[in-house]
């Protein structure tokens, strides 16, 4: 599934930019994402993405984050960044596991 949201479209831009590469692998949804994904299974959608969040941000470099959200939206505040990309991230993360059939959105 492509990358489609504005904001993490730039993100990936700027680690590229930058040359941080080991941040670009961090944006795909790996084993220990989509293990989380499965066991979240029955929660509701709020909950789901709130927990994705939380290990979606441990996944983001914070400098990078700050400067595409300060590109896109003209305020550099890395905790704001952070927040904001990483619930994107959960949802993108969401989106991937439903088109593989793991879970279903309703």
């Amino acid at each position: 599934m492509e990358l489609d949201d504005p904001l993490l479209i730039k993100y990936r831009d700027v680690l590229r930019a930058k040359g941080l590469a080991e941040w670009l692998d961090l944006l795909a949804p790996d084993a220990e994402v989509l293990g989380l994904i499965e066991s979240l299974r029955g929660r509701t959608l709020g909950e789901a993405l709130d927990e994705l969040s939380r290990v979606a941000a441990a996944r983001i470099n914070r400098e990078a984050a700050a400067e595409a959200y300060a590109a896109l939206f003209g305020v550099r505040d890395e905790d704001e960044a952070v927040s904001f990309l990483a619930r994107r991230l959960a949802r993108w993360y969401l989106g991937i596991a439903e088109a593989l059939g793991l879970i279903r959105l309703r």
